[in-house]
């Protein structure tokens, strides 16, 4: 019998779908401890294996047939992935999820692509008590994807960057989701975010297939190529902590703490 413990302990709420994750990660059980709410990650034991690790979530738990879960389970996957994108930068690299688990059976599925247009959250959990031994908010990994349950704007950025990874039209794009909720360059330069100069040295770069050729993004057309152009590695390390700023106004403004009070037992 596989003994499934999150978080170290085997008395956990159950969940019923899983997905067996290979995550080439030292810090794996740190992240375990980090996610809170809508994701986790369960630890198990098999035969006398090592430890091996599933990935998984309550928001599946009302689901019935296989196709529904991996569709749901790709557009929270998506959330995760920019969670940790956005929280970790480029050291980060996305795993994929791998076979399917029906965990109260101990029974594998066969795998399903899934549909990342899907709705990521269950509106069944999303209205259920939980414990305070859930609290996403501590963390920024578990905090950002509780609270895309709640802003469209969040789930929109978090979406977009965990389907696309970290290219400069994904860059590119996530500037823009800023922009058009209020931080543009102006507001981003007075936040000391990010110079003005560098912000247009981004922009004639990822704009320029002069600059950076075929990974350069389809838009406006006849852009100067910088003097020196951006390296994606700068551009990564500049914008992201911008997203994680942008995102954490977006949860106060919210008021995500009480979105949270609101749920405790």
């Amino acid at each position: 019998m596989i003994e499934w413990r999150r978080n170290g302990k085997t008395n956990f709420e159950r969940r019923r779908w899983g997905f067996r994750i290979s995550p080439a990660l030292s810090w794996i059980d740190s992240l375990a401890n980090q996610l809170g709410l809508d994701v986790a990650i369960l630890t198990y034991q098999h035969d006398g294996l090592a430890d091996q690790y599933v990935w998984t979530s309550a928001h599946l738990n009302d689901l019935d047939d296989v196709q529904s879960v991996a569709d749901r389970a790709a557009a929270l996957k998506a959330l995760f992935d920019a969670a940790l994108i956005v929280g970790r930068g480029a050291e980060f690299n996305p795993f994929p999820l791998e076979d399917m688990y029906e965990l109260d059976q101990e029974r594998i599925q066969p795998p399903k692509n899934g549909n990342i247009l899907a709705f990521p959250f269950s509106d069944e959990y999303i209205n259920t008590k939980v414990s305070t031994h859930f609290n996403p908010l501590p963390h920024f990994f578990g905090r950002v994807i509780f609270q895309a349950r709640y802003d469209a704007v969040t789930r929109e950025i978090l979406s977009f960057l965990g389907v696309n990874g970290i290219t400069w039209i994904s860059l590119y794009a996530a500037l823009d989701y800023l922009k058009h909720n209020g931080w543009d360059e102006a507001e981003i330069s007075f936040r000391n975010l990010a110079g003005k100069s560098d912000l247009d040295r981004f922009r004639r770069t990822a704009n320029n297939a002069a600059a950076i050729g075929p990974y350069a993004r389809h838009g406006e057309q006849g852009w100067a190529p910088p003097k020196h152009p951006m390296t994606l590695t700068e551009a990564t390390e500049m914008l992201l902590p911008v997203v994680a700023s942008f995102l954490d106004e977006r949860g106060n403004e919210i008021n995500i703490a009480a979105k949270w009070s609101s749920l405790i037992l």
